[in-house]
């Protein structure tokens, strides 16, 4: 089997319902964070790890409660942020890594403060560690409250397994999951691209999602393995 011919670009439909969110002590000074901010308006908080942690999960779970306006970091310009500044009290700024205007970035930052906003922040890298030069949007955002998604322990890895299973609408057997348990390197991120391309292989091969097909999804893919 080769898995170079899985080209087409299948994808999981993700639950993020407040409901679904495992917590955790790597994860859990996140969390309370978060929700003290949804009680508590007119806060900027800064989430960051690496892919596939859970900071979509919070970013959506953050909406739920504050009804925030989720802004594009491609894209970020600031006339958004005033049109719909009226109607919404809060807003999500995800991956702000790739954000192209530091300058729009920094208004955005002065604005949600001058207007009693909140305002979710997250990236994969730690606030230190962001790509830009502007010296004062470097020290706002070195300043900001945040909190780090830290690699999961086995519990926490347990169950994001059952749930990306649960997304990709696969039965997460016992023997599979402790399959990936203990040949999979231990990362959110690995876990995700295994049991992506477990999922992709078992819909183009046709085949059911046995330990036998994950093996040689894992085989393909060493640099993914324990």
């Amino acid at each position: 089997m080769s898995f170079a011919q899985l080209t087409l670009p299948l994808e999981t439909e993700a639950s993020y319902g407040p409901e679904s969110f495992f917590v955790a002590d790597h994860n859990r000074h996140a969390h309370a964070a978060l929700q003290k901010a949804a009680r508590e308006p007119a806060k900027t908080l800064y989430i960051w790890g690496e892919r596939a942690c859970g900071k979509t999960h919070l970013a959506h779970i953050f909406s739920f409660h504050t009804g925030a306006l989720f802004l594009s970091p491609k894209e970020l310009v600031l006339q958004d942020f005033w049109e719909k500044g009226a109607t919404h009290s809060a807003f999500v700024l995800e991956n702000i890594e790739i954000v192209q205007s530091e300058a729009s970035l920094f208004h955005l930052l002065n604005s949600v403060k001058e207007g009693g906003k909140s305002l979710l922040l997250t990236s994969r890298t730690a606030p230190s560690a962001l790509p830009f030069t502007l010296p004062d949007l470097c020290s706002r955002l070195r300043g900001l409250e945040a909190y780090e998604i830290q690699a999961p322990d086995d519990l926490s890895a347990m169950a994001f397994i059952y749930k990306r299973f649960s997304d990709c609408s696969m039965k997460a057997s016992p023997l599979l999951v402790t399959y990936l348990l203990t040949h999979s390197a231990r990362s959110y991120t690995a876990l995700d691209k295994v049991i992506t391309r477990f999922w992709q292989a078992s819909l183009k091969e046709k085949r059911r999602p046995t330990v036998q097909l994950l093996k040689e999804v894992l085989e393909q893919t060493p640099l993914l393995t324990a």
